[in-house]
């Protein structure tokens, strides 16, 4: 629950690389039965299943085994951690705020401060227009 922001990062950049995104956000779904892709779908589908179960932890593993597909999982994991975390919000920007050079090279200052900006903006969500 804590990392998640950091592992939803990662498990986003692996999968597009592995050109796989379209497994957990949808836009591949599952063909019928007796579509000619479809054992091609359940095999691809099983290894996005796999990559993601193994890179959580075993308890919250059990909790979602079970699941159809890579992409139920997905928003599974998505509904129960990516509700905004107030309490770590204000902690980024708390350490934003008091952090301090001091004897540190400006690159090691920065790359860090960068990193907390960064972290910060996977909190921020944008209003949509309707």
């Amino acid at each position: 629950g804590d990392n998640y922001s950091t592992w939803f990062r990662s498990m986003q950049m692996a999968l597009r690389a592995k050109n796989k995104l379209g497994f957990v956000d949808g836009s591949i779904s599952k063909p019928v039965s007796t579509s000619p892709t479809f054992h091609q779908w359940v095999r691809v589908n099983d290894m996005v299943t796999s990559w993601i179960l193994h890179s959580i932890t075993s308890d919250l593993a059990s909790s979602i085994i079970y699941s159809e597909s890579a992409y139920e999982i997905w928003t599974d994991l998505k509904e129960r951690f990516s509700q905004p975390n107030v309490t770590k919000i204000f902690e980024i920007k708390q350490a934003i705020s008091t952090w301090k050079q001091e004897n540190l090279s400006v690159t090691t200052y920065f790359t860090h401060l960068k990193s907390l900006w960064d972290e910060l903006a996977t909190y921020s969500t944008f209003p949509t227009c309707t």
